[in-house]
């Protein structure tokens, strides 16, 4: 583990040319204003506007670190990418928590500290909090409403959509240095973190009893790229001309474990890999999804992307 205990990326994007500085600002407030001993902030901006960024450097100045860029990536790749960077520049964290740019945490001051404690209780590699609304709780889970009365683990092969959520160090150090899968250029992301967090030997759980304010699509929904890409299915839809299909022809998709879409009837999990939530053979799994549901660098390189760090005081 590392000697700090969670990074807070906030993510945006200017793509759309729909940028909300004053609600940027006053989300990061809310976040520096957790009740929570040692955390850093980093805003991660894909393609945000030079007025945009000086309005929030003259305002968090070094209580923030920044890492900006004018590359057409997807949010898993500048998340990945910020990560990395912060990893370099402060070492590595406990967990790190991607904050989508619609949610704003409000009073809700203590959300750091429960999200933390819950991700220490157990063997959790993800921790959602919830978002008020396009949550996928009745698509993924047939769930009404919200979590409330008890912490729910996510079955292997379902899954929720992201918005906040934590991602272990473990998982961090099991894909290289990578947490997102960062093949899709749009849609379907969340349907692998079960057998992401699987593959770190870990399980994925939602928080109870806590809903943050979301505003759905602030920046535009996964801006700057085609939703159905150019097979016309939104649930194949890869960067590098890959095939979802031919991925899980593999046949060491089914024997590792892995699933992909099962909401969808695209190709479901073998549930005999796996004892309470766990796949027997973690490290199969992983290979396997280290090997398919990341880019190598023949295919993209996070080290050629154009970029500018601004560091903040680290915690």
């Amino acid at each position: 583990m590392g000697k700090n205990k969670l990074l807070v990326v906030y993510n945006t994007c200017g793509f759309s040319g729909r940028e909300h500085v004053d609600w940027y600002i006053d989300c990061i407030q809310n976040i520096l204003n957790q009740d929570f001993d040692d955390f850093h902030v980093v805003l991660s901006s894909c393609g945000n506007s030079v007025p945009v960024i000086k309005k929030l450097i003259q305002t968090f100045g070094k209580r923030i670190s920044y890492n900006l860029t004018n590359e057409r990536i997807t949010v898993n790749m500048s998340f990945n990418h910020t990560v990395q960077r912060c990893v370099e520049k402060y070492g590595e964290f406990d967990a790190y928590l991607y904050v989508d740019s619609g949610i704003n945490f409000r009073d809700n001051k203590d959300a750091l500290r429960r999200t933390y404690d819950l991700y220490k209780s157990g063997p959790y590699g993800m921790v959602t909090i919830q978002a008020s609304n396009d949550t996928g709780f009745k698509e993924w889970l047939d769930l009404d409403g919200h979590i409330t009365g008890e912490d729910m683990i996510i079955p292997v092969g379902r899954a929720c959509n992201l918005h906040t959520q934590l991602f272990s160090n473990d998982i961090f150090k099991a894909y290289d240095n990578k947490i997102v899968p960062d093949i899709f250029v749009a849609y379907c992301t969340e349907s692998v973190f079960s057998f992401v967090a699987a593959g770190a030997n870990q399980k994925w759980i939602i928080m109870k009893d806590l809903v943050l304010e979301h505003l759905k699509s602030i920046d535009g929904a996964t801006a700057g790229f085609d939703h159905t890409g150019m097979k016309g299915d939104n649930k194949n839809n890869l960067f590098a001309d890959l095939d979802i299909y031919e991925i899980c022809k593999d046949p060491e998709a089914w024997a590792s474990g892995f699933g992909y879409e099962e909401m969808q009837g695209v190709f479901h999990h073998d549930p005999e890999k796996y004892t309470d939530g766990l796949v027997q053979d973690p490290q199969r799994l992983r290979d396997f999804i280290r090997k398919s549901m990341f880019l190598d660098e023949g295919k993209f390189n996070y080290n050629d992307i154009k970029y500018k760090f601004v560091e903040g005081m680290a915690n």
